[in-house]
C-alpha cells in the first residue's frame, strides 16, 4: 500500500510487484487516450496530488488500474513517469 493523498486526505494506491499491477484508484486519471492527474475539480489538495504522481512516477508496473478510464495494460510506468515530468 502506497499513501497517494491529494484526491482525499487518506487516498492510497496498492503496488503488487509479483504481478506488476498498480492500482491507483483517484491519484490518476485516463481523459480519453490522456493520463492525468486527480481531477482538480474533485481533488482535496492538489499540490499533495502532483506530489502522490511523482511518488508514483518512481515506481515500476507494467498495468494500470485507474478510478477513472479504462486500464493501461502495458508500459504504464513509462507513462506515469512522463506526466510526473510535465507537472
Amino acid at each position: 500500500m502506497i499513501a497517494t493523498p491529494g484526491h482525499t486526505a487518506g487516498h492510497i494506491s496498492i503496488l503488487d510487484t509479483d504481478t506488476g499491477l498498480l492500482v491507483a484508484g483517484d491519484a490518476l486519471t485516463l481523459d480519453g487516450t490522456e493520463l492525468t492527474g486527480s481531477n482538480p475539480q474533485f481533488t482535496a489538495d492538489v499540490d499533495q496530488a502532483e506530489a502522490s504522481v511523482r511518488k508514483l512516477a518512481d515506481l515500476r508496473f507494467d498495468t494500470l488500474l485507474l478510478g477513472h478510464g479504462d486500464p493501461i495494460e502495458s508500459g504504464a510506468d513509462q507513462q506515469v513517469a512522463a506526466l510526473a515530468a510535465s507537472l
